[in-house]
């Protein structure tokens, strides 16, 4: 990986080398930091693929959303709460997706679209934002069913 692509924090240069760095580390001074290194890797990257299992992925997320989500997991820690100057730090992962040359390959889990975050007025314009994403030339997006057995994907 070049040197370029993680900030000298040291906490980027970990997560993208595929090193474990501890949730607390990565937060320890809120969560806008820690989004501004993850921007400046997606900013140099033209090719993306995702898994979402429980939240719709942040490249998809609505403001309404990401404020939900950020203001839960602050409140219920001792993550300083910087989350209204994090969320458009966030929605600019989101120009990627009308840029050319750029591709996006992601998999949720259908739970992710019944998982309630933030209210039924959140999770609607959420829903809403995902539908007209969905037909953005560069994005594919495939849900797995809830029900999918996977009984007979084990890994060869």
């Amino acid at each position: 990986m070049p040197e370029s692509a993680a900030k000298s924090t040291g906490r980027s240069e970990s997560m993208l080398a595929g090193g474990y760095v501890p949730w607390p580390h990565l937060t320890r001074n809120g969560f806008k930091e820690l989004n501004e290194e993850v921007l400046s890797v997606w900013e140099r990257s033209t090719f993306y693929r995702c898994y979402g299992s429980q939240l719709v992925l942040g490249v998809f997320q609505t403001a309404a959303y990401i404020e939900a989500v950020l203001s839960s997991i602050s409140d219920r820690s001792s993550i300083p709460n910087d989350v209204k100057a994090t969320v458009p730090v966030r929605l600019r992962r989101q120009k990627m997706l009308s840029e050319d040359g750029r591709r996006l390959v992601a998999i949720i889990e259908e739970n992710v679209l019944r998982t309630r975050i933030g209210g039924n007025e959140t999770m609607r314009e959420q829903l809403r934002h995902l539908d007209a994403v969905m037909s953005l030339p560069p994005v594919r997006l495939g849900i797995i069913p809830q029900n999918a057995d996977r009984s007979t994907q084990w890994p060869e």
